[in-house]
Order: structure tokens, then C-alpha cells, then sequence
């Protein structure tokens, strides 16, 4: 288990390509938080700076409809996030473990969804790769929240016309 000063590691939540995620507290406070880890030992630069990237478009949305930035640590000279732990789960394994979503809680989801990525858009946010993995569920307080900003971009930077499909990014299904 990784020793990152300042936080006590509770558990390995996630592991991808190219991050890894732990839940964790924050030593003094106890606030519960997550830990966005790069999963390589010598990562590209461009991880590196999407990782910065995410913090930098984060901070730039004011709205409880996004999973909190808190700040960026260092961990063995690489930047790790540390991420709001409302106690959530992705869309995406939620979706596998039931067989039929109650009514007014597809309602309820789908709302704060709209309300979420308008807050997004009023802060003049393009998240380019909403997907269920990036859909956040606490079942429980019915909360619901978007995350990962790391191919976001700010509106006043995209350009109007689209110059190679090779250059699409996110998940291309959504």
C-alpha cells in the first residue's frame, strides 16, 4: 500500500490505464477524501499535465454538482489529487449490479445530471467525455456528481471546426 504523507490509505478503489485511485483520510481532520494516483512509476509529461489540467478546469467550476478538487500533493515528485469522498460510486458499476433503476430515482439522477452539466457550462466548461464511469452515485443520500475534468477544456479555447477524427477524445460511445 502507498505512504503519502499527511493521509492514511484506506483501500485501492480503482485502477486503470492510467491512474489509480485510493480512499483515504486526511491526517488532523479525518476528512475522507480520495487520492488520483498516476499509475506509472515515469509517466509521459502529458499525464503528468492532465493531471494538472484537472485540478486547473476543477477549481475554475463553482458547483456541489462536481466531484471537489481539494489540492495537489506531491508523491515522490510526481502530482497526485486529492479528490472530495462523498462515499459515491460510478454510474457504471452501479448500472451492473442492478436490474432495474426505480423510477423517481432515474428521475432524480437524470435531474441533478442536468442541473450538473449546466453548472458546468455557466463556468464556460467543455467536460468532452461524460460517460457512467465519470458519473458519481451515493445511492444512499441520492447525491450525484460528475468528475474527471482531465481532457476538459475552457469554451473561449475550442476551436470552431473540427480538423481530424484522430483528434476526438473522450469516450467516443458518449
Amino acid at each position: 500500500m502507498i505512504n503519502i504523507s499527511g493521509y492514511n490509505i484506506v483501500e485501492k478503489i480503482y485502477e486503470g490505464k492510467k491512474v489509480v485511485l485510493y480512499k483515504g483520510r486526511e491526517v488532523g481532520s479525518e476528512r475522507k477524501v480520495l487520492l488520483k494516483f498516476l499509475r506509472e512509476e515515469y509517466p509521459p509529461l502529458s499525464d503528468i499535465a492532465r493531471l494538472q489540467h484537472e485540478y486547473d478546469i476543477s477549481k475554475k467550476i463553482t458547483s456541489t454538482s462536481i466531484v471537489k478538487v481539494y489540492k495537489v500533493e506531491e508523491f515522490q515528485r510526481m502530482p497526485v489529487l486529492v479528490l472530495e469522498d462523498f462515499d459515491g460510486e460510478s454510474l457504471q458499476n452501479l448500472l451492473k449490479g442492478l436490474k432495474k433503476i426505480p423510477l423517481m430515482t432515474f428521475l432524480q439522477l437524470g435531474i441533478q445530471l442536468a442541473e450538473a452539466l449546466s453548472d458546468i457550462y455557466n463556468s464556460s466548461v467543455i467536460h468532452k467525455d461524460i460517460n457512467p464511469n465519470n458519473i458519481i452515485v451515493n445511492m444512499s443520500t441520492g447525491i450525484t456528481k460528475i468528475t474527471d475534468f482531465g481532457i476538459a477544456s475552457l469554451l473561449s479555447n475550442e476551436r470552431k471546426g473540427m480538423t481530424s477524427v484522430q483528434l476526438l477524445e473522450g469516450t467516443i460511445h458518449y
